[in-house]
């Protein structure tokens, strides 16, 4: 059983790291509306990217829809 949560564990920290690099590379400036967003900035945003990568993306999916 804990076999079983560990391999969710990393799936869900794999998934979120792609989705944080690809956010911090693209996304971040379609969610602040095209606001410049300074490298160390983007740096700040990974660790939060990685945890909360369902609510990142969802996100980032919405601004998407805006335009």
């Amino acid at each position: 059983m804990s076999l079983i949560f560990f391999y969710v564990f990393v799936l869900y920290v794999g998934i979120g790291m792609v989705t944080a690099v690809l956010f911090v590379i693209d996304g971040v400036s379609k969610v602040a509306h095209g606001a410049p967003v300074s490298p160390g900035a983007r740096l700040c945003f990974i660790p939060a990217s990685i945890a909360l990568w369902p609510l990142v993306l969802r996100r980032w999916l919405q601004a998407g829809e805006d335009k």
